[in-house]
């Protein structure tokens, strides 16, 4: 219906149709607004050994008390040689120590914690959906490339790829050495993806890991879970299912105890034993312990009996668990890994 102005009136069930639609729409943040959280939201990941710099790579702050995201490959020297972890936040003077919370080797990713925040509290960036997202949607990165020098780029999402059993986004974005580990978002400013490497093969293939795999890892260390180191290669209690696996560095020899039948320990053997490591088992005569070797989450051998001196090897390089379990018998045992 129009008046003598020649202005159209809506119906009152037109005009209630349009408030459903502009109720509901999603408006996205400007560019600016993405830059600020962007800017808050990301940090430099220096690896020292003393006070001399040999890694850097991109964080992403993950909680207001200093919980950040960050590829397990770019603190990947800090856990093999014990190297310092130092982040330093863009937009403030802040710099400070952190150490490893929480990792998964298979997904490339690692939560670190800042050890003294002085009282700061951080801008993390909100996890969005990593499933919503569709090829030719708008994303935005940040991050430390080649020189350490803060930087952010526009793209979109190309396609979704799955190289080495991880299900990556291929986006637009170049991604050099230094951007590893720096966020990804959306529209919405909210995080979707990790940075974590190009296809050396195919220069334009930039690949970022989905939010949505990584989500239990950062749950769990901001919930306060923290996975143990091993350096000498005893074993640590409390690393009763895989997820809680003692990272054995720097040894290659492990050294557990059992308490009882159905006590069962894990171990995540680091990459320094090479390419197919061979695992002999050692106990006292009379016990009975199992133990089995597992690539990622499949078992790779299996060695049963009560026979002291059983063996298996580990067929996929970098992802070995040994799991170890009594079926008679409780005490002392020793898992030596012989490098292949």
């Amino acid at each position: 219906m129009g008046n003598k102005n020649g202005i159209r009136r809506l119906s009152g069930a037109a005009a209630a149709l349009l408030c459903v639609l502009v109720s509901g729409m999603a408006f996205s943040l400007t560019q600016r607004e993405i830059g600020t959280i962007l800017l808050n939201g990301t940090v430099k990941v220096n690896i020292y050994e003393g006070e001399n710099l040999v890694g850097l790579g991109s964080g992403i702050m993950l909680s207001k008390d200093g919980y950040i995201g960050t590829n397990f490959h770019v603190i990947s020297q800090a856990i093999d040689r014990n190297y310092r972890i130092v982040v330093e936040a863009e937009n403030s003077s802040f710099k400070g120590e952190a150490e490893v919370r929480n990792w998964d080797q298979g997904k490339d990713f690692a939560v670190v914690k800042i050890k003294d925040t002085g009282g700061r509290s951080f801008h993390p960036i909100v996890p969005g959906d990593s499933d919503s997202m569709r090829p030719l949607d708008t994303i935005f990165v940040a991050g430390f490339p080649v020189t350490g020098v803060y930087k952010v780029q526009r793209g979109d999402l190309n396609s979704i790829q799955t190289f080495g059993g991880i299900r990556a986004f291929d986006i637009s974005v170049l991604i050099d050495h230094g951007n590893s580990g720096g966020p990804v978002v959306d529209e919405d400013g909210k995080l979707i993806g990790v940075s974590f490497s190009y296809h050396t093969k195919a220069r334009s293939m930039n690949l970022a890991i989905r939010v949505n795999d990584i989500t239990q890892i950062i749950s769990d260390a901001v919930g306060g879970k923290k996975k143990s180191i091993v350096r000498d290669g005893r074993e640590v209690e409390g690393n009763n299912t895989q997820g809680e696996s003692n990272l054995i560095v720097n040894g290659l020899e492990i050294k557990g105890n059992i308490g009882s039948r159905g006590d069962v320990d894990w171990f995540e053997v680091n990459r320094q034993e090479g390419t197919r490591p061979t695992f002999t088992i050692h106990h006292e005569r009379g016990d009975d312990f199992d133990f089995e070797v597992y690539s990622g989450k499949f078992v790779s051998a299996r060695a049963g009996g009560s026979a002291s001196g059983d063996s298996v090897t580990c067929n996929v390089p970098g992802r070995c668990f040994v799991k170890v379990w009594s079926k008679k018998g409780a005490g002392r045992y020793g898992v030596k890994i012989t490098p292949g």
